[in-house]
């Protein structure tokens, strides 16, 4: 028995150099068990040059995970970018003499413009033949005229011309819409306009917007300082055409259907922000509101002469109240009190939104009676004009 003790105490010690190896010798090992595995004689760590090779795995796998990441990005955007092309097609590319434009943001739609240098996009199409010797009306208007929202047989120009020549007396029209601008954009316009089209008649569309600061401070391309005698300044707020690398720049990323359909998104999400000054700070330009819509009418009427035909659109919504507001009011009044021939459709639009239950604005993708006037308001904007102001433009 001491012996025993002995020889396990020895192996005991033997565990505390060299594991278990000890211990198992002297009790022995169940039945079945495996061998321990012998304890390792030669130095404990992997060589540098394993590590290496390891590390460099490693680093391949890495850029290699990278790089699949990056081409499968790099075709979903190839793929959504070709998807957005039946949808989303912009003025820039390519450039032929008709330009093609889809959009999906108010409708879905496609138009047609000729890009003859007037307007955001130049003259919109009506989809119609010109009638040789019939005389030109000219229609000129803000994004209201654009009218990307509808296809060209919808547009207003359709409108009157299909009604002209119903009517045996045709007429070909010359549309031209510029956004977010006002009458300094037409004034400014007129000379060139005027040489090119040689229309028979000149028609202005305009609504509240028109009157207000988007001819100040709010709008594009042409803005007005009105001075006390009611005479006007034209302000050329045009954004310069990028010349060099940033030319080519724009011209590559418009031909991109995405980034156009960015673009656009992003206009939608940020069109709130102006530059008005903030709550509570004195408006410099504040003198001059209340001149807007007579510098306006006289500013018009200096450049277009008897030719000129205003029409107020007024923003009926759902629904479309028969009292005319302040802006109609007043531009009612000016045009009379200046002779020049003012008009309203809000006794058109509040009848036919009467008898056909139709809004007037809005699209199926937008809110109810929200944005630009639909195929029915143009519809009837155009009909008001035809019967109303041109029937004897022959």
């Amino acid at each position: 028995m001491t012996g025993s003790l002995a020889s396990l105490h020895w192996n005991c010690g033997q565990a505390d150099a060299h594991g278990t190896v000890g211990l198992v010798h002297a009790l022995g090992s169940p039945p079945g068990a495996r061998a321990p595995r012998p304890a390792p004689t030669g130095p404990q760590n992997a060589s540098s040059d394993e590590v290496d090779v390891d590390q460099r795995r490693m680093t391949r796998g890495r850029v290699r995970g990278l790089l699949r990441t990056g081409l499968g990005a790099a075709c979903a955007l190839l793929a959504l970018d070709f998807v957005l092309r039946f949808f989303v097609v912009g003025w820039y590319y390519p450039k032929t003499p008709v330009r093609e434009i889809r959009q999906f943001t108010e409708g879905v739609a496609t138009s047609h413009f000729a890009a003859d240098g007037f307007g955001t996009y130049g003259h919109r199409l009506t989809g119609n033949a010109p009638v040789a010797g019939a005389p030109t009306v000219m229609v000129l208007g803000d994004s209201h005229l654009v009218q990307e929202a509808v296809s060209d047989d919808e547009t207003l120009g359709a409108v009157i011309e299909r009604l002209s020549r119903a009517a045996g007396h045709p007429v070909n029209v010359r549309q031209y819409g510029w956004y977010g601008t006002a009458a300094p954009t037409f004034i400014a316009s007129a000379p060139e306009l005027l040489k090119a089209v040689q229309p028979r008649v000149v028609v202005v569309v305009m609504n509240a917007g028109n009157l207000g600061k988007e001819a100040l401070t709010d709008g594009w391309y042409w803005l007005m300082r009105i001075h006390s005698d009611l005479s006007i300044e034209l302000v050329d707020v045009r954004v310069p055409e990028p010349k060099g690398w940033l030319a080519d720049l724009r011209e590559f990323v418009g031909r991109s259907s995405l980034m156009l359909a960015l673009r656009r998104r992003a206009v939608l999400v940020f069109q709130g922000a102006d530059g008005s000054p903030a709550d509570g700070a004195p408006d410099p330009r504040a003198a001059e509101l209340p001149l807007v819509t007579k510098a306006s009418v006289l500013g018009l009427k200096d450049a277009y002469g008897s030719r000129l035909v205003i029409f107020y659109a007024p923003y009926c919504k759902e629904r479309c109240d028969e009292k005319p507001d302040r802006a109609e009011v007043g531009l009612l009044s000016t045009c009379r009190a200046l002779a020049v021939r003012c008009l309203s459709t809000r006794a058109d639009m509040v009848a036919y939104m009467a008898a056909h239950h139709r809004i007037l604005r809005g699209f199926h993708n937008t809110a109810p009676g929200a944005g630009h006037l639909n195929r029915y308001g143009l519809q009837v904007l155009g009909t008001a004009i035809w019967e109303r102001a041109l029937q004897d433009a022959r």
